[in-house]
Formats: structure tokens, C-alpha cells, sequence
């Protein structure tokens, strides 16, 4: 059974992650090539950074900083 998008998210490091959710928004926000999947696994991303204690705050590009272990 083919694992699904979470299970994948949860095995990646925070670097993995991070440099995912990097290229997804400069996918949907800067060249605007995207499909609503991506929408989907931006938030997914997201969600997991955050459930790892991550904040993301868009200024221009996204931050993403540590704010709790």
C-alpha cells in the first residue's frame, strides 16, 4: 500500500521539510505553477513544521524559525 502524503511528511527531517515547503510556496507564490494538490501540501507541510514547533510567517518569502522543542 502506497504510503500516504502525512506518513511521508512525518519521516522527513526538519531541513527535508523545510526545503520542501520553500519550494511549494515559490511554486504556487513566485512562478505561480501550481495545482490545488500543492495548495493541499503546502498547508500539510506547514502543518507538520508547526506540529515540530516551527512558526512560518510570510514577509516577502516565508521564515521559518524554531520557537519551541
Amino acid at each position: 500500500m502506497a504510503e500516504s502524503l502525512a506518513e511521508w511528511l512525518k519521516k522527513q527531517t526538519d531541513e527535508q521539510l523545510k526545503k520542501h515547503y520553500m519550494s511549494l510556496w515559490e511554486s504556487i507564490f513566485v512562478i505561480e505553477c501550481f495545482g490545488s494538490k500543492d495548495l493541499i501540501e503546502l498547508e500539510l507541510t506547514a502543518q507538520e513544521l508547526e506540529r515540530r514547533g516551527y512558526e512560518i510567517t510570510e514577509v516577502r518569502k516565508p521564515r521559518i524559525r524554531k520557537v519551541r522543542k
